[in-house]
């Protein structure tokens, strides 16, 4: 399974892309929600909100402030 990183910030996105593949997931990045719409109706990739974990989450929430801060 490929999980769809949408998220309009790109160094965000494709930072989180990046963590995800060397952890072994397959991980697709994409820089807006139309284009995201696009890849989950297709079936190319599943939008991580879809299967990550409460605490992925927050992980995740905690990344953008910690990225928008830097």
């Amino acid at each position: 399974m490929k999980i769809l990183i949408i998220e309009d910030e790109q160094l965000l996105a494709d930072s989180i892309a990046e963590v995800l593949r060397r952890k072994g997931f397959e991980a697709e990045a994409v820089y807006d929600g139309e284009t995201g719409a696009e890849y989950a109706e297709l079936g190319v990739a599943y939008p991580a909100s879809r299967i990550l974990s409460p605490a992925a989450k927050r992980f995740i929430k905690y990344l953008k402030v910690y990225v928008s801060e830097a």
